[in-house]
């Protein structure tokens, strides 16, 4: 593929090889085409792999990325382009640092319209140190950007994230650490770059995200592995900006950061502020062992 191409004003090069061109005319540039994973990696080992493998696998099958027949070679290779990556960096000199690995899965390129024919997928992976915060806890806003009813795209982590930019821009205006996004019919749907979880009384309650929002890995772990195995009782349901006033605790977790208290939250002219509840901080110290540190 030959594109004249330039770049703020400069004309770029073509290889030749098609390659250069291919990137950047990839379709999850343009238009979101793809879905992506990110991952934390510590001391060589990818934390949660097979739960990040499993949702990957049902998105680009919802998504049309991959067809059925060729899905689970596809998959295999996937799984062989993150440990062959995880194994260079285990052979490196710090071979027991902390990283995030992000997986992006490109329909393929193409320059002009939306068809989808003769496209070839791209799979691409990036790997970047990362150091574990300090403290898990944040304050919060309410973004004013709200999340599209979309049951169809609802759960899946696709490369479209336009509305989650947006209502980070609110967030780093605020100065506060994260924001919780609405869904169109007013309710708390996720944070930013996050799922949410209330506590009230001895239960953990999250939002059914049927409509919207992505259905995490972190979470996904939280309420089938560790919520049951502390004997802690969870119910996916509707969260209204109102609830959050007579809640016990607000926790938020995502596959990198693991869970995050918050502190508190601004909402409209309200101030909440949580105490750290013993049923976010039991769950909050068995991830980070299952995320090998402290």
């Amino acid at each position: 593929m030959n594109v004249h191409t330039w770049l703020n004003g400069e004309a770029l090069q073509s290889p030749g090889t098609g390659q250069h061109d291919a990137t950047l005319v990839d379709r999850t540039n343009s238009f979101g085409d793809g879905v992506f994973e990110t991952l934390f990696v510590n001391g060589g080992q990818v934390h949660l792999l097979q739960r990040h493998i499993d949702r990957l696998s049902a998105s680009v099958l919802q998504l049309g990325l991959v067809e059925s027949a060729e899905h689970s070679h596809f998959i295999d290779t996937v799984r062989q382009d993150i440990n062959l990556a995880v194994a260079q960096i285990a052979d490196s000199a710090e071979p027991l640092a902390t990283y995030v690995l992000k997986l992006i899965i490109s329909r393929g390129a193409s320059l002009f319209g939306y068809g989808t024919k003769g496209l070839s997928i791209q799979r691409r992976v990036l790997l970047q140190r990362y150091a574990p915060g300090t403290t898990s806890a944040c304050r919060l806003i309410l973004c004013n950007m709200r999340l599209g009813s979309q049951p169809l795209l609802a759960g899946i982590k696709h490369c479209n994230r336009l509305e989650q930019v947006m209502a980070r821009r609110e967030v780093e205006a605020a100065g506060t650490e994260e924001g919780l996004m609405l869904d169109q019919l007013g309710n708390i749907c996720e944070a930013t770059a996050a799922n949410i979880y209330i506590v009230e009384g001895d239960h953990l309650i999250t939002p059914p995200l049927e409509s919207c929002g992505i259905r995490g890995v972190m979470r996904g772990y939280i309420l089938e592995e560790i919520a049951p195995q502390l004997g802690i009782n969870v119910r996916e349901e509707t969260i209204s900006p109102e609830r959050l006033l007579g809640c016990d605790g607000l926790a938020l977790s995502n596959a990198i950061q693991g869970l995050r208290l918050a502190t508190d939250c601004q909402l409209e002219n309200n101030k909440l502020v949580w105490s750290a509840h013993s049923v976010l901080i039991n769950i909050k110290t068995e991830l980070t062992k299952s995320m090998g540190y402290q």
